[in-house]
């Protein structure tokens, strides 16, 4: 993992990972080392791309006639693994693929290049097909689908091959969505590797017994917790130690009272005595590891048929996975971790299908940058583990650009250049950065509209018409025997229609090299704030507008029976409203529609509090009576400075009854942010639109005082 903040941003080129050594016993091999995630990768050192690959393979003398592939991966890119599969198998030499612990994913594909394949019983093998996320409309996410078949028809005729299985086999098996794990006997059963290494590595000199007794004391104290057959498979795994005197490579201090040692070198484990045999160690150890193979395939055995009911359960497959991999995990510890996962599970799994989200290293770059950007800017809380942490603006720019192959001595000009307008992460990461600002200002913005309006869904811009669906006949008596009749909703028949609302701002270079925040988070939080605001001045534009309605009547009248006599925010004028929308009639049937909210300009808002919380009644000027005040406590009041002082209003429950609707285009309530690199300007242009329609469905839920 990098360090959080780099010394200097121009940092020098770093020297790629050796990944080819010699072999130290034959002249003319190699070893390969694939010991980390396959592709390029920002936070993994270790990480073995294709190009290195292919690099050091190029630099290898014709003499090389063997190179031995050693394999202890998770997998990673297809693209990277496909290259290096190809380039190991064009390579003249002979090609001999040893898995020294896990080869999973692309890992497991690239073993399929060996002329011979071997894997320890321990092993772990994973082969799926290839996966990717993606986002997208139908077409474009079958697009990927067929994409990824793709991937998928090129790998398989390398495990075909190595296997012997048909082609139509292996695209089943890459193709069912699941990830098929062996350990390293299952994978030779399956054809995927030629032999299980069971080598015992013979001493091509003498070692001392009192050496070998203190070097197996040694191992036996490091797994002393672990089951004696798995003791004695790492004891003969290990098989001797160097053949140098043991002081001068790895000294071992072996204490009697944690290891005692008898006189013919026997080390005594829990429960189990091994007695090493110095006339005769290769047959000695080829016994004990014939022993603990069959235990440890004993033990996988159980823990198979134990967790194979389960493995469709949420977290069994991981602990599976772990068990194979770990032989110190005992068959009944697993068996109390996949019970204690199934106990923990309260909803059934009602299939088998799932989908998988899976972040690549854009995506985490991307997290990574956004992270600290926010975190600068006191937005949000930093992330300990972000290894952009502190990273100014241009430092996360070079960085962005180095992960593309660029970067490294460029000018902080060229840099920010190359970062806009290449394919790089960082507008992608600024985009995020600056949506995250935009929506957090749109969450913030002061308004009060969404209390008393309804929110609707509209799938174009066309003008559409409400049916006043507020309001429905009153139900009929049915006798016996008797017919049900249609009933009929109100028929408003208000007309609503979508328009769309945008501003453009600008983040420049120099915003950039200048560490300009306020650009990416200031600027689009407070265009967040506007979009609310915008939303809100249609909504309060209606009432002081008084349009008129589908009867081609004001949405205030006295024919419509809401507009009241004009007065001032008094307990009677109040008690009056209340009124007015309690006489409200659907086919002549009076609804009793409550008043829930008083609408009123801000310089009448402490009237209307007044109103509602004093305990006596108020009068038109102001004082008190010693009557109950009736109206405490019965409305919410709502103060806006966009309504003129004078007149009030009155609003109804809009979850009951139709008021005024704010659509929005297919439901989405949110701004949106679009994004364009390095056109018009040197640097980044942003769009914010929101597309939102405004209309009052029903005079019945709303009521105006003019004031007095």
């Amino acid at each position: 993992m990098p360090n959080p903040k780099p010394q200097t941003v121009d940092r020098a080129p770093v020297a790629p990972l050796m990944l080819l050594r010699p072999n130290a016993l034959a002249a003319n091999e190699y070893d390969l080392l694939i010991y980390g995630q396959i592709g390029e990768s920002w936070w993994d050192e270790e990480s073995v791309t294709a190009k290195s690959v292919v690099d050091q393979l190029s630099a290898l003398p014709d003499t090389i006639t063997q190179i031995n592939v050693r394999i202890n991966s998770i997998g990673g890119s297809v693209h990277d693994g496909l290259a290096i599969y190809n380039a190991l198998v064009n390579h003249p030499a002979t090609i001999a693929v040893a898995v020294d612990g896990v080869a999973m994913s692309a890992a497991s594909f690239i073993a399929m290049a060996g002329d011979t394949v071997n894997t320890p019983a321990t092993s772990i093998w994973m082969i799926h097909g290839p996966s990717t996320y993606a986002g997208g409309n139908a077409t474009e996410l079958r697009a990927v689908a067929a994409a990824l078949d793709v991937y998928a028809s090129s790998m398989a005729p390398a495990y075909a091959a190595k296997s012997g299985k048909s082609v139509a086999d292996i695209m089943t098996l890459l193709n069912d969505g699941a990830d098929h794990y062996y350990t390293g006997e299952q994978a030779v059963e399956e054809g995927f590797a030629d032999a299980v290494d069971e080598t015992v590595v013979t001493e091509p000199e003498p070692v001392p017994a009192e050496a070998r007794a203190a070097f197996r004391a040694s191992v036996a104290g490091r797994l002393a917790r672990a089951p004696a057959d798995i003791q004695r498979l790492a004891i003969a795994a290990i098989g001797r130690p160097p053949s140098a005197p043991l002081a001068a490579a790895n000294p071992l201090t072996v204490t009697r009272a944690e290891f005692p040692a008898t006189p013919t070198g026997a080390i005594n484990m829990p429960n189990e005595t091994i007695t090493a045999n110095p006339a005769d160690p290769a047959a000695d150890a080829a016994a004990i590891t014939a022993q603990a193979h069959a235990a440890l395939r004993t033990r996988n055995a159980e823990i198979t048929a134990m967790v194979q009911p389960h493995l469709q359960r949420d977290g069994v497959q991981a602990i599976y996975t772990a068990a194979l991999a770990d032989p110190t995990i005992t068959v009944d510890a697993v068996r109390q971790q996949v019970l204690d996962k199934i106990g923990a599970q309260t909803v059934p799994i009602a299939s088998d299908a799932h989908i998988e989200l899976v972040a690549d290293e854009s995506d985490k770059f991307r997290a990574a940058g956004e992270n600290a950007i926010l975190a600068r800017a006191g937005m949000v809380k930093a992330d300990g583990q972000n290894p952009l942490r502190g990273y100014r603006l241009i430092e996360i720019a070079r960085a962005a650009a180095e992960r593309g192959g660029r970067g490294r001595g460029m000018s902080s000009m060229d840099v920010v250049a190359t970062a806009f307008t290449t394919t790089s992460d960082f507008p992608a990461l600024l985009t995020s950065t600056a949506r995250a600002s935009l929506l957090r200002g749109y969450d913030e913005a002061p308004e009060t509209f969404d209390k008393w309006t309804r929110p609707g869904t509209l799938t174009d811009f066309r003008e559409a018409s409400r049916a006043g669906l507020g309001f429905f006949s009153d139900l009929d008596k049915i006798a016996e025997d008797g017919e049900y009749k249609y009933g009929t909703f109100g028929s408003s028949g208000q007309a609503i229609a979508l328009a769309t609302y945008g501003k453009l701002f600008a983040i420049t270079r120099q915003a950039i090299i200048n560490d300009d925040l306020g650009a990416f988070t200031a600027v689009p939080q407070k265009m967040g704030r506007a979009a609310k605001r915008t939303i809100g001045n249609l909504v309060y534009a209606v009432l002081a507008n008084n349009p008129k309605l589908a009867d081609n009547v004001a949405l205030f009248h006295a024919s419509h029976g809401n507009l009241a006599t004009g007065a001032g925010i008094t307990t009677a004028s109040v008690g009056a409203m209340r009124k007015l929308l309690a006489a409200q009639k659907v086919d002549g049937q009076a609804v009793n529609i409550p008043l829930s909210y008083l609408i009123v300009p801000s310089d009448m808002e402490d009237d209307a509090l007044l109103v509602r919380d004093n305990q006596y009644e108020v009068k038109a000027d102001g004082s008190t009576s010693t009557n109950a005040n009736t109206q405490r406590s019965r409305f919410e009041v709502i103060a806006d400075g966009r309504l003129a002082s004078g007149g009030w209003f009155g609003a109804a429950d809009p979850n009951l009854f139709d008021t005024i609707e704010v659509a929005y285009l297919d439901g989405v309530q949110t701004p949106f942010l679009d994004q364009k690199d390095g056109w018009t300007i040197d640097g980044t242009e942003f769009k914010v639109r929101i597309d939102a329609g405004v209309a009052p469905l029903d005079f019945r839920g709303l009521a105006k005082n003019p004031g007095a």
